[in-house]
């Protein structure tokens, strides 16, 4: 292999992995950790059935991403039915606003990790000092909130129609935003 041969494979392959480098960073440059950062605190709640664990909040650009996982309890091995809620409060307990993941998958797996997994993408910044609190409840009105269902099957319910919000949002890879109050 002659010199001129050498180096052009050299910078061709230097030039390939920078490019990956940099356009692979730049996805996660914009995506901002919102609870290390002290914007925002997280909390969740358990039941006899579930663990949650606390939500992660992240922004990227003015799309708030909240994403967590619901984790079937030691000897939970039947359907697990009810309502997954992401409530907003001010630091006062105030609830400024709320979402309705989905769970993915809809029934719980009964054996590895016993894990679904959410994710919300919500056009919407919550003000400094906000509480992003995970919350499970068999029925809709065990819910902080109240909310109402149109489905009872073995996991959420797929609607949720009474919004009041005028924030865009999106599907998650593992969620599917149903609603506000």
């Amino acid at each position: 292999m002659n010199p001129q041969s050498a180096f052009s494979i050299a910078r061709a392959l230097f030039v390939g992995l920078l490019t990956t480098f940099v356009t692979g960073c730049a996805s996660s440059i914009m995506e901002v950790d919102l609870v290390s950062r002290g914007a925002v605190k997280v909390d969740r709640t358990d039941s006899d059935l579930i663990d949650l664990s606390p939500p992660s909040v992240h922004r990227d650009g003015n799309v708030l991403i909240v994403s967590g996982t619901v984790t079937r309890k030691p000897g939970v091995d039947g359907p697990i039915p009810g309502e997954l809620q992401i409530l907003f409060l001010s630091d006062g307990g105030a609830v400024l606003d709320e979402l309705w993941p989905t769970w993915q998958p809809d029934e719980i797996p009964v054996d590895g990790n016993r894990q679904s997994s959410y994710e919300v993408r919500y056009e919407w910044l919550p003000p400094e000092g906000t509480i992003v609190r995970a919350v499970y409840g068999v029925t809709p009105e065990k819910l902080p909130s109240g909310g109402t269902s149109s489905a009872q099957r073995g996991g959420p319910s797929q609607t949720r129609t009474n919004s009041m919000s005028n924030h865009q949002h999106h599907l998650g890879h593992a969620g599917t935003f149903r609603g506000f109050r």
